[in-house]
């Protein structure tokens, strides 16, 4: 009991001294106690935060009355590079005691930790942990994403209390661990923000991570030629966002997803140009391991004019098996790649190539076979106009099933015979065979004409069957 009488007295003494120096000493004491240097924190460094590990303990002494009314004691770490913690705290050697003239009492003390990104305590990274001396720890549910840097931990006890006939202070020593993880990113810009975005390589995998402090990540592309684009991105832990900007960052693509460490995909066909991803969590608190891979296969569509003067023809060199290429005569825009008129326009899947006969421009329109489609226009100024001579007629004999003669070299010759059109093509030399259905009688009219590589058409020729 005299024990107790004699701290009591201790307290006593303090109080009175409080008194002549003035309330107004206090409140600057309360103020002015703010820290301006920090002990630094031992950190436990694993290589999975997720497992058990041999830990390393950081023993906190405590006694709220060395400051009075100044509870709080802040520590510091650092982080060398990126990665996540987890914080452990215990009070089990912790007392809070209240002591009267006539007796002393023990109850449940507590002590919490926070962290914060700043010194002046404004940014909150890591929810508060609080322990308990009744052997209840102070844990972080889940690991917390940080970016490399120095944190502030904030540890609050029970504040201390005195009035004219007892005081209840808190003294003992609280352990703190600190578990860290460090994790590989690849991550050049940290913060990355618009404008200074993490560049992409194609075909490469980009390992990121969001964290508490910068929940979105910036990133960006380049395409050489128009390509099929193939983007895959994962976020190892909950909701986010997945965003596709073109070069005037207007919005291409937009994407909300669950993690869960779960691959995501998308496709989309671009031109060449620059590009930028935005990656960003969803949830408040939330970060984790982000990858992204942009992979591009050149779509091209090439249009050449050949033989200028002669036999002139577009040819069209584009992806391999197309499923349907088509041509329109005029300068179409972006807007006109699905026009209905594309529905009658001539197919050349199988040629990929096709005459002109006239000069302006032609569009070309190619679809493949999950439906992406892609156009390209050329402006035809010079080209042949002039029509073949007549085809010649040298073998029309009643009786038989063929119509032979002359034409010009690799024209398209028709025959027309009892009101029915029979097509065959001259062949290097201009000779040409023609088979028809039926019989070739006596006196009947055949007509035949010529068409070039170009378009352009022949007057007819036309004889009777002898």
């Amino acid at each position: 009991m005299k024990k107790y009488i004699s701290v009591f007295l201790l307290l006593l003494i303090l109080l009175i001294s409080a008194a002549l120096f003035g309330g107004q000493e206090y409140a600057m004491a309360s103020q002015t106690n703010a820290q301006t240097s920090y002990e630094e924190l031992k950190k436990t460094n694993v290589t999975d935060i997720e497992v058990f590990n041999n830990y390393e303990i950081n023993r906190i002494n405590i006694d709220n009355t060395r400051y009075p009314y100044y509870e709080t004691y802040i520590y510091k770490f650092t982080l060398e590079q990126d990665g996540f913690v987890k914080l452990l705290l215990t009070a089990d050697n912790l007392t809070k005691a209240t002591y009267t003239n006539s007796n002393y009492s023990e109850q449940d003390a507590t002590i919490s930790a926070t962290v914060y990104r700043d010194s002046k305590l404004l940014f909150q990274v890591v929810p508060t942990i609080t322990a308990r001396s009744s052997g209840i720890k102070g844990e972080t549910k889940d690991k917390v994403a940080l970016d490399k840097g120095t944190y502030y931990v904030v540890l609050k006890t029970d504040k201390f209390m005195t009035g004219s006939k007892s005081s209840t202070l808190v003294e003992g020593e609280a352990g703190l661990i600190l578990y860290y993880q460090s994790v590989k990113s690849d991550e050049q810009l940290r913060p990355s923000s618009v404008g200074s975005e993490n560049p992409l390589t194609l075909d490469m995998t980009f390992y990121g991570l969001l964290t508490v402090p910068n929940p979105k990540d910036y990133y960006r592309f380049e395409l050489k030629e128009r390509s099929l684009v193939n983007i895959n991105y994962l976020y190892e832990s909950s909701r986010a966002k997945f965003l596709l900007y073109s070069g005037n960052r207007d919005v291409l693509l937009t994407r909300q997803f669950n993690g869960n460490n779960i691959l995501n995909e998308d496709e989309i066909l671009l031109e060449a140009g620059k590009y930028y991803i935005s990656l960003e969590a969803l949830t408040n608190g939330d970060g984790g391991r982000t990858t992204v891979e942009v992979n591009a296969k050149p779509y091209p569509l090439e249009l050449k004019l050949r033989s200028k003067t002669k036999n002139s023809y577009i040819e069209v060199n584009t992806i391999d098996t197309p499923k349907e290429v088509r041509y329109l005569k005029g300068n179409l825009s972006q807007k006109d790649i699905n026009s209905s008129r594309w529905r009658t326009a001539q197919l050349i899947t199988d040629e990929l190539k096709f005459g002109v006969n006239s000069t302006g421009y032609y569009t070309v329109r190619v679809v493949d076979d999950y439906g992406n489609m892609i156009m390209e226009t050329i402006r035809v100024t010079v080209c042949d106009t002039t029509p073949p001579a007549k085809p010649k007629i040298t073998g029309y004999k009643a009786g038989e099933y063929e119509v032979t003669g002359t034409a010009e070299k690799n024209a398209i010759v028709t025959v027309k015979y009892n009101n029915r059109s029979y097509t065959c093509q001259a062949d290097s030399k201009g000779k040409y065979t023609c088979v028809i259905d039926s019989r070739l009688v006596k006196g009947a009219k055949v007509e035949v004409y010529a068409q070039d590589i170009s378009g352009n058409v022949s007057n007819s020729k036309a004889v009777a069957v002898k």
